[in-house]
């Protein structure tokens, strides 16, 4: 086996600068990668950018005068919609360390950092990491990966890579550090919580909620948007939201639902979309809600006048709680007796056990919404078992029999 070449597999875009990074100028591979920052080959470049007192010259230095690459795939133009092939790695950039010995130090010993180096500005540093090389997961693994680095090191991530299509700047590092046999960072996280927003459309449409049916009220929404031609997916990240809310809500029956919102993108197209519903349903594991979808629409400008409901044939009494407060609150009134609470507890303890073997966190194998669900209706049959949220074929085949057995054992 020849060492050389050991990470000639992972090549990615090359742009001249910033200013030129619309369509590449060729591209390159983690080897080359390493022999431009290790070896100075900008190191002129870096160091006067590093010197420079003026921020504006620096900024025209960054920007115009250092080569860099889309480290994460090969691109057509510099956007994620001209994604060729993705290239299984991800940057992380912290910026502005106060303990860099330190940090660098840690980092290195970390089991997925695969290459560590200073920044072009000398105070950061960039990190390499390997991951699942698609571009579906991409942006669930930074969310991982931010919350990874935040528990291990106490440090926060720029945002911005996220971004498929994010520029690495390239740097002057003789003491650039490279794991080759580092490992393959697999976790993926889409976080519920939504940043608020102003809403600059508030109230622009009001539809009446009739009913406490979820598929009516969905509808009614879809409805809404339907006759108003609103994109409520004109970001990516809200487009995989809305999918994993739909199907941790209404399993495969959302994927219509999927459709009729995103055909309002000016990208849509109905065979992606079907594909991105079938992965999202694949890997849900029920931590993302219809809130999503809510809180987007009302973003929009979707309100709702809410309709008062009867419970025993008496007025329902004011609770100061909308529609979808009461809904989630309903499914979250169910009480475990002391049979089902030893249960609970031996599916917990199985999906410790499963994580660990697994070397991922717990709440990839099942979130909690799916082990109360199982609880509550206790299936029997694997069958059965695909009909809980967030249980797939996958892992139905992997540990349902598992699942099924301890809720003959417990029952």
């Amino acid at each position: 086996m020849n060492m050389n070449l050991i990470n000639t597999e992972y090549s990615f875009s090359y742009y001249n600068n910033l200013y030129s990074a619309k369509e590449p100028q060729g591209e390159v591979d983690i080897n080359e990668l390493i022999e431009i920052v290790k070896y100075g080959y900008i190191k002129e470049t870096i160091e006067n950018a590093r010197n420079e007192q003026d921020k504006e010259t620096y900024k025209k230095i960054k920007q115009g005068q250092i080569p860099c690459v889309t480290l994460s795939g090969i691109f057509i133009e510099r956007n994620s919609k001209n994604l060729m092939q993705h290239s299984g790695l991800i940057q992380i950039d912290i910026d502005d360390v106060d303990n860099y010995d330190e940090l660098f130090d840690k980092l290195s010993k970390d089991i997925y950092s695969y290459v560590c180096f200073k920044s072009p500005g000398g105070k950061g540093i960039k990190v390499v990491v390997k991951i699942n090389p698609d571009e579906i997961t991409h942006l669930e693994q930074y969310y991982a990966l931010e919350k990874y680095y935040l528990d291990e090191f106490k440090v926060k991530i720029d945002s911005a890579c996220k971004d498929v299509a994010r520029c690495l700047l390239l740097s002057y590092d003789p003491d650039i550090y490279c794991n080759p046999f580092s490992e393959v960072f697999t976790e993926c996280l889409m976080p519920e919580t939504i940043e608020q927003k102003t809403n600059s459309n508030k109230g622009s449409y009001l539809i009446d909620v009739k009913s406490q049916d979820k598929h009516e009220v969905i509808n009614e929404i879809i409805s809404c948007i339907e006759q108003n031609k609103i994109d409520l997916t004109d970001t990516y990240e809200n487009w995989i939201k809305i999918g994993f809310g739909l199907s941790s809500e209404f399993g495969e029956a959302g994927r219509e639902y999927y459709h009729r919102i995103s055909q309002f993108h000016p990208d849509y197209n109905p065979t992606q979309c079907d594909k991105q519903f079938s992965n999202l349903h694949h890997r849900n594991n029920g931590a993302i809600g219809i809130g999503s979808l809510i809180f987007y629409a009302k973003e929009k400008g979707i309100d709702f006048k809410l309709a008062s409901t009867k419970e025993n044939n008496k007025p329902s009494k004011p609770t100061g709680k909308s529609h979808f407060e009461i809904l989630k609150q309903k499914s979250q009134t169910y009480t475990f007796n002391n049979v089902e609470l030893v249960m609970y507890e031996s599916l917990r303890q199985l999906r410790l056990r499963l994580s660990m073997d697994d070397r991922v966190k717990p709440y990839m194998i099942f979130g909690n919404s799916t082990l109360n669900e199982i609880v509550q209706h206790k299936p029997t049959t694997k069958q059965q078992l695909l009909g809980i949220n967030g249980i797939g074929q996958k892992r139905a085949d992997w540990f349902g029999q598992e699942i099924l057995d301890i809720i003959k054992q417990e029952k």
